[in-house]
């Protein structure tokens, strides 16, 4: 039942958020609204009774969070929050932070200047460094602080070299850091033998497996092995559970695994294949079938995979220790009352005067009456330990892809932005292998970061945002998307890309270098499941659901021996396709449904209080 009789969950939130814009979440009015909503989101704090005591209460974020707060059972924060969301759990626990002119300006200068060949020598070259400068400082004449950018930049430099120089991941698989520190790639992970094996396992697969394009595709990508297809559906699908098999229903934990994750879908869910760790060795290897990839006619297939895997394990653990560690934030600002020098009550005793300000008069003061906040360096940023090898097993979904140009259809259109999966999957992480190109010119991949609202931690809810602080130092006008881009890393053969499923991505668009020819780009994705998370079921416990594979005994008696064929639901290729369009419309709507809370799409305003 929608909440007042709403047509949909959604426009109460709004309505919500506009009832505690208006009338203030400590007034009357608004915590009986507060009481009503809350008791039909979370009914179970208002009819327990150890929990009674903290209905009604203020949206205060401070106090709310005990009565709203799940507390996630995972380090890794998650990419399916609306701006909403911060109402309950404050904005420093919901999405990126926002970074001021200054921040982006340190990254954009560091970026230009890691791309640059030998970097790490030339950034210790004095005549070099005022070269750079002055290049710097005619290109940013309106900087405000154009100096202690660079120099800031400049010292910062010494930490990305000393972390590629010296951390095994870097000094031994080569791998760099990208646009952002949380993002890495390399161009020599992959052992030379390792990509030729792989090719050749993945060419014999092709001439046994009928093309299946991608919908939507322009039949230009090749979907050799793609979740979407067999893919669990609640309420049908079944899975070995207790030593017996039962149909798989969703269970209200899987969306409340991670605080404030929206949306719950619950029809579907990307099957991972489960990898296991060889204790002596401490490489990983499949110990489930991968979806639509059958493990008994492809084994070398399967190892060729697993190796890669393997060979990736060391920026895989960078970027998720990057990821779990404490947000790189250069330049803190406070985007409310503590940007200023002084109170309201200061500022309207120094800028009284007879004469009205005019709006440009006004807008003047209010910036003249702002403290400043140069850039100042002052320690390295800590990362924190972690290792995939610490846990036994992982889920892991596979992706085979290939996107194929001709001289009739010269020209891949890009990728849509976007994060991968939902929290049915709970994918943390994810690594793109291109092992082959031919005949495409060169294509970025692209992300950019959905933020929190700016706000200031020294005010006790820390959502008193200020419109002058805002677009002074932080570029934010009315209107303006809240998402900003982050970079891009060069798509090239051989590299890998490994990132956290926290940023959208896309694909540049590409196409032919010679148009009278066809061209080729070969992708292996791996979408790394939270190990954290046991709720996301794997191919461990579900039987494959194509009806051949469940008529192969060996498969069964390997990987099922206690199944009876007859009581596996199966789906014929008509029915796996018909639940692949479902699965991308129900994904697709939930897009659409959001836009104006998404934390890719939603646009910057005021409430004001």
């Amino acid at each position: 039942m929608p909440f007042l009789g709403f047509v949909d969950d959604n426009i109460a939130i709004f309505i919500f958020y506009i009832f505690t814009c208006l009338f203030g979440p400590d007034s009357e009015i608004g915590t009986n609204f507060q009481a009503k909503f809350i008791g039909h989101y979370v009914p179970s704090y208002s009819t327990d009774p150890q929990l009674q005591e903290y209905l009604p209460i203020s949206l205060n974020h401070n106090s709310i969070t005990p009565m709203l707060e799940k507390q996630s059972k995972s380090p890794f924060k998650h990419p399916w929050w609306l701006s909403v969301d911060r109402l309950f759990s404050g904005p420093e626990n919901i999405g990126e932070s926002m970074r001021c002119l200054d921040d982006r300006l340190i990254i954009e200068l560091s970026k230009a200047i890691r791309a640059k060949p030998g970097w790490t020598t030339k950034y210790k070259d004095k005549e070099i460094v005022e070269k750079w400068k002055k290049e710097f400082k005619d290109q940013n004449p309106k900087s405000r602080h154009v100096d202690e950018v660079f120099d800031y930049m400049l010292r910062e430099l010494q930490w990305y070299d000393k972390i590629e120089s010296t951390r095994p991941e870097f000094s031994d698989k080569k791998f760099k850091m990208g646009p952002d520190d949380r993002i890495v790639f390399s161009d020599e992970a992959i052992d030379e033998k390792t990509a030729k094996s792989l090719a050749s396992a993945v060419a014999e697969f092709e001439k046994v497996t009928p093309k299946d394009y991608h919908p939507g595709s322009n039949n230009l990508v090749v979907d050799l092995v793609h979740p979407s297809l067999f893919h669990l559906q609640y309420g049908r699908t079944k899975m070995v559970k207790d030593g017996s098999l039962s149909v798989v229903e969703y269970e209200e934990e899987v969306g409340n695994f991670k605080r404030e994750v929206h949306p719950h879908l619950k029809r579907f869910q990307w099957l991972p294949a489960e990898l296991c760790l060889d204790g002596e060795s401490k490489t990983f290897s499949f110990t489930s079938y991968i979806n639509n990839l059958h493990p008994l006619k492809f084994p070398n297939l399967y190892s060729r995979i697993a190796a890669v895997f393997n060979e990736v394990i060391p920026g895989l653990n960078f970027s998720l220790a990057r990821y779990l560690s404490k947000q790189y934030i250069r330049v803190p600002v406070p985007a409310g009352p503590h940007a200023y020098k002084g109170t309201e009550h200061e500022f309207d005793e120094k800028y009284e005067s007879d004469e009205r300000l005019s709006d440009e008069e006004f807008t003047k003061a209010r910036i003249d009456f702002m403290r400043d906040f140069p850039p100042t360096y002052t320690e390295d940023p800590v990362t924190e330990d972690f290792d995939v090898r610490d846990f036994s097993r992982l889920k892991v979904i596979v992706k085979l892809a290939n996107i194929e140009l001709t001289p009739k259809n010269p020209k891949y259109a890009g990728g849509s932005w976007h994060v991968e999966g939902t929290i049915n999957e709970d994918i943390v992480a994810t690594v793109l292998y291109y092992y082959h190109m031919d005949n495409i010119k060169d294509s970025k991949l692209a992300f950019r970061a959905g933020v929190a609202d700016p706000y200031d931690n020294n005010v006790e809810d820390g959502l008193q945002i200020d419109p002058w602080v805002c677009e002074h130092f932080y570029g934010l006008k009315r209107d303006e998307e809240f998402s900003y881009p982050m970079g891009a890393v060069d798509a090239q053969e051989g590299r890998v890309v490994i990132f956290p499923n926290y940023f959208q991505h896309h694909v540049d668009p590409f196409e032919l270098i010679d148009p009278h020819k066809p061209g080729l780009r070969k992708i292996l994705c791996f979408f790394v499941v939270d190990p954290y998370n046991d709720l996301v079921k794997s191919t461990k416990d579900v039987p494959p659901q194509m009806k051949e594979w469940v008529e192969d005994k060996e498969l069964m008696s390997k990987y099922f021996p206690e199944v009876k064929p007859e009581e596996v639901t199966t789906m014929s290729w008509e029915e796996a396709t018909k639940a692949r369009d479902e699965l991308m419309a129900e994904r697709a709507e939930y897009d659409l449904s959001y836009d104006d809370f998404d934390a890719y799409h939603r646009y910057f305003s005021f409430c004001e209080h």
